[in-house]
């Protein structure tokens, strides 16, 4: 199976063009969504906003449940001449632990690269993951603290008009001037104001 057009995009108005950026739909593909999250989802708003972001995301939806998924990924990665890192999921999540074990495979055939993702989805095993795939929990409401030390950070969201935990690092709002999400830190707390 051919699959086009590509899977990944390459950076945007945050993200360095040196990182590579897969995507699933909002909300459909986050198993551990809360009610909190999905109304204010920003990856929902971009696809609400421009026409041609959710078409992209259930295209890429689709090709993960077929074989030639992993082989896809590694053929963008080893073209593209400048990746250092890839940001899985800046929508949508890890929807079953067989998708979840197909990016693993991926990663293990880039130990140079580092692969980082977000995830609400605490029923993932997740031990066997190589060193150079970094996960962080999204805990917004810091009820799964009995699990944060499975993970290589913890992701909160701080509501408009409240102060940020003072235990949790605020994000910059560019990841072209921060390595916090990618960089293995022991207790890597951040929190995101909503905005």
């Amino acid at each position: 199976m051919n699959i086009n057009p590509k899977l990944l995009k390459f950076g945007n108005m945050k993200i360095p063009t040196s990182t590579a950026i897969f995507d699933l739909p909002a909300v459909t593909t986050c198993p551990g969504s809360t009610p909190e999250c999905r109304k204010h989802c920003y990856a929902r708003k971009a696809e609400r906003c421009y026409p041609s972001v959710l078409p992209f995301r259930q295209k890429n939806f689709t090709v993960t449940r077929t074989q030639e998924f992993t082989q896809e990924i590694q053929k963008e990665l080893a073209t593209k001449k400048k990746v250092d890192v890839v940001r899985i999921h800046s929508s949508g999540d890890f929807y079953n632990q067989r998708y979840y074990d197909k990016w693993v495979e991926i990663t293990k055939m880039f130990p140079g690269l580092t692969f980082y993702a977000y995830t609400k989805n605490t029923k993932l095993d997740i031990s066997k993951r190589p060193k150079n795939f970094i996960m962080l929990l999204s805990d917004d409401q810091q009820v799964y603290k009995d699990q944060w030390y499975k993970y290589n950070g913890v992701a909160t969201v701080t509501p408009r008009k409240q102060q940020p935990d003072p235990n949790f690092t605020v994000c910059p709002g560019s990841c072209k001037s921060c390595t916090l999400c990618h960089s293995v830190i022991k207790d890597n707390r951040i929190t995101f104001l909503e905005h």
